[in-house]
């Protein structure tokens, strides 16, 4: 057995062109497995879900209701659905919103509890999902009863909620608009 790293290297390939080549291999092999297997939304918006954990600052508020999968309210009289219903919770905290399509838009009518001029910054990205530096921010602030109206392109949003009055600051989770 030779030390000889040109040895195992094709005939005229010096021994740099070989790994060069196994890169170029392994970003074909990349496509095809992104084209033929993509990785699932779910796991997608769970990942970003954890990422809220690194955040030190903020408490992760869990989705507790989707009016997507979640039963209907018994003895509500409406059967009509104006929108989808989201409810977040983080202990005494809860993040509620009515998303309301609007062709390719969605306006995002909530309320902060406890009732509190917040600071609300909404973080969004449309469907490419091209990592985190794709994401737009939109910062605004509640009125005194905690409640807001943002507009959105549809996607995934994560809503960070701070109430300046006693520096709580809460996260919620990814969801898909």
């Amino acid at each position: 057995m030779s030390d000889d790293p040109q040895e195992g290297a094709p005939e005229g390939l010096s021994e740099h062109a070989v790994p060069q080549a196994d890169e170029a291999l392994l970003e074909d092999l990349r496509d095809v497995v992104h084209r033929l297997d993509p990785v699932p939304e779910e796991a997608l918006l769970a990942a970003r879900s954890t990422l809220a954990y690194l955040r030190l600052d903020a408490q992760l508020a869990q989705l507790t209701f989707d009016s997507l999968t979640d039963a209907p309210l018994v003895g509500v009289r409406s059967q009509t659905e104006v929108g989808r219903r989201l409810g977040f919770t983080a202990d005494d905290n809860e993040v509620e919103v009515q998303v309301v399509a609007e062709g390719s838009q969605r306006r995002l009518i909530g309320q902060c509890v406890p009732a509190d001029e917040v600071e609300l910054t909404v973080t969004h990205q449309g469907p490419a999902h091209a990592g985190p530096s794709d994401a737009s921010r939109t910062e605004t602030v509640t009125d005194d009863l905690g409640r807001f109206v943002v507009e959105v392109a549809q996607g995934v949003i994560s809503l960070r909620c701070r109430w300046p009055s006693t520096g709580r600051v809460v996260e919620t989770a990814w969801v898909r608009l």
